[in-house]
């Protein structure tokens, strides 16, 4: 998926659909792939490398997919086998980040 900027009055459109954005798996499988080969090493503190993840407005997937945006991800997570603490400090870090409460509490819940 190409990403466009928006319109400003004289702003160039050449890298318009030049740029695209990664897929949360696809971070996901990076981050994992580059803790393996480094082991924390990279990192002052042998501190792996950590994904923080924000749902971003959660009431619209609600709303216009009927979707609920935190579970989705979670779901994504187990699939990574990185769903709880335990689970992802030895593996891939995951922060998970929301300002809407329904979301928090399920995230809560369920990690």
């Amino acid at each position: 998926m190409g990403i466009k900027q928006d319109q400003a009055p004289g702003r160039l459109t050449i890298f318009d659909f030049k740029f695209t954005f990664p897929l949360l798996s696809e971070v996901i499988e990076m981050v994992i792939a580059f803790n393996k080969q480094h082991n924390g090493k990279r990192n002052p503190d042998g501190r792996l490398a950590g994904i923080l993840i924000e749902a971003k407005d959660s009431q619209m997937y609600r709303d216009l997919y009927n979707r609920e945006i935190g579970e989705d991800i979670l779901n994504l997570l187990k699939k990574y086998n990185i769903e709880t603490i335990e689970k992802a400090k030895t593996i891939c870090p995951i922060y998970l980040h929301s300002f809407d409460y329904g979301t928090v509490k399920y995230w809560g819940g369920a990690t």
